[in-house]
């Protein structure tokens, strides 16, 4: 004797989209399975549990953040779409819509060596996308792509100062300053010279609150640049996911003041 709701208690089946629109799907799995891992696992911060995807006729963007970084993530993409459009993708979701993107990839490898599009329709705050034959796949966003914060704004628009560094010395150094660094905030210093003329290298340092330190010597391209010295804070956990996520063999870092955010690209 299992006593439970009616039926009139399950969710109601959504609505299709009257329009769908076929996506490259190469493009779409590339920018959101890099940008994935930078989406808030917060649940209580509703706007940024998702992923924002903006779609032009020319290229795919996927945007995600945790309030501490984030990760714009830019594709050319060959599709057929006439007008630019958004959408939030759940982070519970991220996974299913890479699933299908990668299922369509391999289909099409024969004959559409781009890649193949997958087919997504717009409801509300819900997105959906087409499976193999009649299946059909939503998922539901508390809140639209409008809420998503103005990453714009956060994104410096030009930087003072910058520098090239080779990506694997550098990622290997920065893992090493882990291994002093305080367990709990993974933080350091970066210690920039007056001008690029003054050193070939900047100063890496960090400690663990109990009297141990330790420092790294980064060499950098001569990239030009003069004013001010800088010491700037920096999280190495994220730094170092964010030079996993390249795959170049340079980075770029562009600084502003010690309170302003920092470029990787």
């Amino acid at each position: 004797n299992i006593k439970g709701g009616d039926s009139t208690l399950f969710p109601r089946t959504p609505s299709l989209p009257t329009q769908w629109t076929t996506y490259d799907a190469s493009a779409l799995r590339s920018a959101l399975d890099v940008a994935q891992p930078f989406v808030s696992k917060d649940r209580t911060r509703t706007h940024l549990c998702a992923a924002l995807v903006e779609i032009t006729p020319v290229k795919i963007s996927v945007i995600s953040t945790d309030g501490h970084r984030l990760a714009k993530i830019v594709r050319p993409a060959t599709h057929a779409a006439d007008a630019p459009t958004k959408f939030l993708v759940h982070l519970e979701a991220i996974g299913d819509l890479l699933d299908r993107c990668k299922a369509i990839i391999k289909a099409c490898k024969q004959y559409a060596p781009w890649g193949g599009g997958i087919e997504i329709g717009l409801q509300g705050n819900s997105v959906f996308w087409k499976g193999e034959g009649a299946r059909c796949y939503a998922v539901q966003h508390e809140l639209g792509a409008d809420r998503f914060p103005p990453y714009e704004q956060v994104i410096p628009r030009t930087f003072d100062r910058g520098v090239t560094v080779e990506r694997a010395p550098f990622l290997a150094a920065m893992k090493r300053l882990t291994l002093v660094a305080h367990q709990k905030t993974y933080g350091c210093v970066f210690r920039l010279p007056e001008s690029s003329a003054a050193l070939p290298h900047f100063l890496v340092e960090t400690d663990n609150g109990d009297g141990q330190t330790a420092k790294e010597k980064i060499a950098y391209k001569p990239d030009a640049f003069a004013g001010m010295p800088l010491a700037i804070g920096v999280s190495l956990k994220y730094l170092i996911e964010a030079l996993d996520s390249f795959t170049s063999k340079t980075v770029w870092l562009g600084f502003n003041r010690d309170l302003d955010p920092i470029g990787v690209r």
